[in-house]
C-alpha cells in the first residue's frame, strides 16, 4: 500500500508493504517538492499539473502496481474530528441519525454536502463516539486524483487520527495528552486520550503564539470537557524552533519529544527508510498501522 500526504507545498509517499521475513514495513519513503499554485489551502487546485508531477515522481521512486491501493491523510484545518456523546438508541433512530442531530451544533454544512465516518469507541457502555466529515466536493478531487494516478483509494482519515493511533500505546488511562505538530507556518494543537481524538486547533506561529495559544487551549479543555492536559509531546517539521525547556517552565508541564512515541510502536521499518526523518513522515506512520486495522475509521 502506498501512503500519502500532500500540502501546498510537498508530496510524501512511503510504500508500506510484505516483508521477506515475514509481516509489513515501511520500506521506502520520499518526500518530493511541488510548484507553487497546484493546491492551495490543501484543496486541490490543478489536478492535471498535480497528477503529471506525482506520476513522475512515483515512476521514479517507487514500483507501483496497477491499481494498487493506497491511503491518504486529510489536514484537520479541512477537516472536523470531533468526540461527540451520542448514548445508544432505545428508539427508532440510528445512530447515523442521532449523530447527524448532534453535529449539526458544529457543522454549518448539511448531512448531504459531507462526506463522513464514525465509531463507537471505549467499550459498549461508552456512549463516545469517533466522528469525522469532510466537504464532499474537496474529497472528491482527491479520490480523482488518485484515480488520474491508476490507483485505489482504500484509507482515509484526519492527520491528527493517524496522530493518535501512533500515541495511543503512550496514553495512560484516563489521561489527557496533548501533541502539538509544528509546521512551516501553523501549529496543530491535537487534543488526545486513550480511546480517540477529542478535538484539534490549528493556528499561525507568529509570536508568543504557542504559549499563549496552547494557555487558551487548556482554557477551552477545562471549561468544554472538564480535564486538564497532563503531559505535552512535541513533533513535526517545525519543531526544532521550539524551546521545550522553555515552554515546559512557562507551562508548568512536562514536555516530550515526539519520536518517543515510536519506540514502542508496532509499525517496522525496512533498510530502506532506517536513517529516515521519522518526526517528518510521522502521520504517514500512523496511517501505516491503521491501514491493518479492518475496523478503523475510514472517509472512502
Amino acid at each position: 500500500m502506498l501512503l500519502f500526504e500532500i500540502s501546498d507545498k510537498f508530496v510524501k509517499i512511503a510504500d508500506f508493504s510484505p516483508t521477506f521475513l515475514g509481516g509489513q514495513a515501511i520500506n521506502s519513503y520520499k518526500k518530493e517538492n511541488i510548484k507553487e499554485g497546484l493546491v492551495s489551502a490543501r484543496d486541490i487546485a490543478d489536478p492535471k499539473a498535480l497528477s503529471e508531477e506525482v506520476k513522475k515522481f512515483l515512476e521514479k521512486n517507487f514500483k507501483v502496481k496497477d491499481k494498487q491501493e493506497c491511503a491518504f491523510t486529510l489536514h484537520d484545518e479541512r477537516v472536523f474530528t470531533l468526540r461527540l456523546n451520542v448514548p445508544q438508541s432505545k428508539g427508532g433512530k440510528s445512530d447515523s441519525d442521532l449523530i447527524n442531530e448532534k453535529v449539526r451544533l458544529f457543522i454549518p454544512q448539511p448531512p448531504s454536502a459531507q462526506v463522513s465516518a464514525h465509531m463507537r469507541i471505549g467499550g459498549n457502555k461508552n456512549n463516545e463516539v469517533q466522528f469525522m466529515a469532510v466537504d464532499k466536493e474537496f474529497f472528491a478531487k482527491y479520490l480523482d486524483f488518485f484515480g488520474s494516478l491508476n490507483l485505489k483509494p482504500a484509507l482515509a482519515v484526519s492527520e491528527s487520527y493517524a496522530f493518535y493511533t501512533v500515541f495511543a500505546p503512550q496514553i495512560k488511562e484516563g489521561e489527557t495528552v496533548l501533541y502539538l505538530n509544528v509546521e512551516e507556518d501553523v501549529a496543530d494543537a491535537v487534543i488526545l486520550d486513550k480511546i480517540g481524538v477529542l478535538q484539534t486547533f490549528t493556528e499561525p506561529i507568529d509570536g508568543n503564539m504557542i504559549t499563549e495559544g496552547l494557555r487558551d487551549v487548556f482554557a477551552f479543555l477545562k471549561e468544554r470537557w472538564g480535564r486538564s492536559i497532563s503531559r505535552i509531546f512535541i513533533g513535526g517539521e517545525g519543531s526544532a524552533s521550539v524551546d521545550n525547556n522553555e515552554l515546559a517552565k512557562n507551562l508548568g508541564m512536562e514536555i516530550l519529544a515526539a519520536d518517543k512515541a515510536i519506540e514502542k510502536y508496532p509499525v517496522k521499518f525496512g533498510s530502506g527508510v532506517v536513517a529516515a526523518n521519522k518526526i517528518e513522515m510521522f502521520n504517514l506512520i500512523g496511517l501505516a498501522e491503521l491501514s491493518t486495522h479492518k475496523d478503523s475509521i475510514n472517509l472512502v
